[in-house]
């Protein structure tokens, strides 16, 4: 063995304990099959905010459309004065006339088993007067209209206070009432007219939540003035009793 030789036989024997030295074996790979795939963080859903529904504010009181029938065909003045050059006199007359129906609107508020009020407007449609009876001094005359003839119509103003149970209620109070009188072409002079305070008491029944029929007996008030030439006659104030009966749809 030459010398070349000895040298590359230690050169082997010094180098391959390194490569014979243990190691550690690294982890072996996964396969994109043997991967474990993490889900997704879970989306948050936001919860949904509870927003007030705004509802509309309801007024303190309820409005009412009426539509009536009264009964009242008498107005009765019992403060009859009459003057004249030749002297003076007191009495009494009564106009009869038509029976009218009538329209209103009113505001209202009654809570069962409580107080409540009602305030509104009425119109009576034109009654026509048929006849005039006349008494002063004792001595009574009338006369009956012909052809064209006087006619009277109002408005009436109100406020009632109501005791309501459960479905029954009982309305009282006061009325003012506004006079329009259309005089007939025939009638002589002048007449001049104004209101008068009357009052009512009635009874009412709640059918459903939004009608009612109700019942009233109304006194209106009426005053008048008039002069046929140097004669004058103040009627003082008259009245009319009336019995009424009403239907009321409420909103």
């Amino acid at each position: 063995m030459n010398l070349k030789m000895v040298i590359v036989f230690l050169i082997v024997l010094t180098v391959t304990p390194l490569f014979a030295q243990e190691t550690t074996p690294s982890e072996p790979q996964q396969t994109p099959e043997q991967q474990v795939v993490e889900p997704p963080p879970p989306v948050l859903t936001p919860e949904p905010i509870a927003v007030e529904e705004r509802k509309p504010k309801k007024l303190p009181f309820r409005i009412g459309l009426l539509l009536y029938y009264s009964a009242g065909d008498e107005f009765q003045f019992d403060d009859l004065a009459v003057s004249n050059s030749t002297g003076s006199g007191t009495g009494s007359t009564t106009l009869n006339t038509d029976t009218a129906a009538g329209v209103g609107i009113e505001a209202s508020q009654s809570d069962p088993n409580s107080w409540g009020f009602s305030t509104g407007l009425t119109y009576d449609f034109p009654r026509e007067v048929n006849s005039q009876t006349i008494t002063v001094n004792g001595f009574t005359g009338s006369a009956v209209a012909t052809g064209s003839k006087t006619k009277i119509e109002f408005f009436t103003l109100y406020v009632n206070a109501i005791y309501r149970w459960e479905k029954f209620y009982i309305p009282f109070g006061l009325n003012y009432t506004l006079p329009i009188i259309k005089r007939a072409p025939t009638a002589e002079g002048t007449l001049d007219t104004d209101g008068g305070v009357g009052t009512q008491l009635g009874a009412g029944l709640s059918i459903k939540d939004n009608l009612a029929i109700e019942l009233f007996v109304r006194t209106s008030a009426l005053k008048a003035t008039s002069k046929v030439d140097d004669t004058t006659i103040d009627y003082g104030t008259g009245a009319m009793s009336s019995f009424i009966i009403q239907g009321k749809f409420q909103f």
